[in-house]
């Protein structure tokens, strides 16, 4: 996990997953990262509550398949276990 709030995001990384927390103040930076990571072919997921208030908006920008609307902490638990049990890796950073 990173909050580019308080340290330096290293993007010089392969996940088999990314999920990104977007609040209006970071949502521009949310879809470029966005579309970084999934230029390299990861799997991105964005939640937080500029995407439930935006869905529409979050889905578009980032080109995504994958956003959480809600609550998500349940949600990104059970696409966290879905991933491991695909014998895709997982670490928090």
């Amino acid at each position: 996990m990173c909050d580019e709030h308080v340290e330096r995001l290293d993007t010089d990384d392969s996940p088999d997953l990314v999920i990104i927390q977007v609040y209006i103040t970071n949502a521009r930076r949310s879809y470029e990262l966005a579309d970084l990571y999934r230029a390299r072919g990861v799997h991105v997921c964005l939640g937080g509550l500029h995407v439930t208030s935006l869905p529409e908006e979050a889905a578009a920008n980032a080109g995504l398949p994958s956003i959480f609307i809600g609550f998500e902490s349940l949600s990104t638990q059970n696409l966290v276990a879905t991933n491991k049990s695909q014998n895709h890796h997982y670490r928090e950073a």
